[in-house]
């Protein structure tokens, strides 16, 4: 009975674990740790003389095993996400030196015919400069803005796929990482006799007063053995 006790436990745990993922693999890998430091506590709070204990240990430790072995897996695909994009990024910026530089230079060119009025020290040349210059200047801020308008529209596009590329990435990551997890669990049952969970008069008791109810009753693998009971 202890030992079911401990197997309805760690079902809500994983149906918890299952429902609250969260999008960081740095947050997931946290939330494991603590999962599985509660699962080991309740473990070893049974009776360690119990005819079923070295198997409820090897079928934890394996089950524990399998859970490393996804976030590992995740964390992969995740950051191969991340990666990719940042490399797309990298090459638009790339490809978009030579029109950087060149707003840039006729930018400071445009300054720099300004900054030289200041030179002029009569009057009537210092006007006549700042004339000629801010003339030219007008021209040449209608084609930067022109210009500018232009190129940021192109890479905005192409930073747009990107955006939508990573997006589908990491749901696919995160779609695999919910299918593994619940292989995860599904191998742990396989491994266990469901009938020591259903016999365990604790069982009732237990998921009417939880709070994960509502996460087992849509995720647990003993949901069908349970409503043929």
């Amino acid at each position: 009975m202890k030992f079911a006790l401990a197997f309805a436990m760690c079902l809500l745990l994983a149906a918890s674990c299952s429902a609250l993922l969260p999008k960081k693999p740095a947050d997931l890998a946290s939330m494991l740790s603590h999962q599985q430091f509660a699962m080991r506590r309740m473990i070893s709070t049974f009776d360690a003389r119990a005819d079923d204990s070295s198997l409820v240990n090897d079928c934890f430790n394996h089950y524990l095993d399998d859970q490393r072995d996804v976030i590992i897996n995740y964390n992969v695909k995740y950051n191969g996400c991340i990666n990719t994009a940042q490399v797309s990024r990298d090459i638009l910026t790339a490809q978009s030196a030579s029109e950087r530089q060149s707003l840039l230079d006729r930018t400071n060119a445009m300054c720099s015919s300004l900054t030289s009025c200041d030179e002029q020290v009569d009057g009537l040349k210092f006007f006549e400069c700042y004339r000629d210059s801010s003339a030219n200047s007008y021209k040449t801020m209608f084609t930067l803005n022109s210009d500018s308008n232009l190129d940021f529209n192109r890479i905005s596009a192409s930073y747009s796929v990107i955006e939508t590329d990573l997006t589908d990435c990491v749901d696919t990551a995160r779609n695999d990482y919910a299918r593994d997890m619940d292989s995860c669990d599904e191998s742990l049952t396989s491994r266990m006799d469901p009938r020591l969970l259903l016999q365990s008069p604790m069982l009732p008791r237990l998921l009417l007063q939880s709070r994960m109810l509502p996460l087992l009753l849509l995720q647990s693998r003993m949901l069908p053995l349970l409503l043929l009971q």
